[in-house]
C-alpha cells in the first residue's frame, strides 16, 4: 500500500498489512503521519495475483487535517 503526496511517498508492505476478504488495515505511526503535509495524499493498494499477475486499486484520496503538534511524543 502505498501513500503519496507532491513531495513525500511511504508504502507499507504485506507485513506491515492486516488483510481480509474486502478489507486492508495499515498502521501509521504518529512519526509517518506528521510527515505527511495536512493536505491531500494518494492512496493505493498493490498486489501479485498467485499466477504472477500484478494488479493494483483505483487512487483514493485522503485529507489530513492540520496539526498542532509537529512533534513526536515518546
Amino acid at each position: 500500500m502505498t501513500f503519496k503526496t507532491p513531495h513525500n511517498t511511504l508504502t507499507k508492505e504485506e507485513a506491515d498489512l492486516t488483510i481480509a476478504a474486502k478489507s486492508i488495515e495499515v498502521f501509521l505511526s504518529q512519526a509517518e503521519t506528521l510527515a505527511f503535509p495536512a493536505d491531500k495524499i494518494e492512496i493505493q493498494a498493490n498486489w501479485v495475483y498467485a499466477d504472477g499477475s500484478r494488479g493494483a486499486s483505483d487512487v483514493a484520496y485522503f485529507e489530513f487535517t492540520p496539526q498542532l503538534l509537529n512533534s513526536v511524543l515518546s
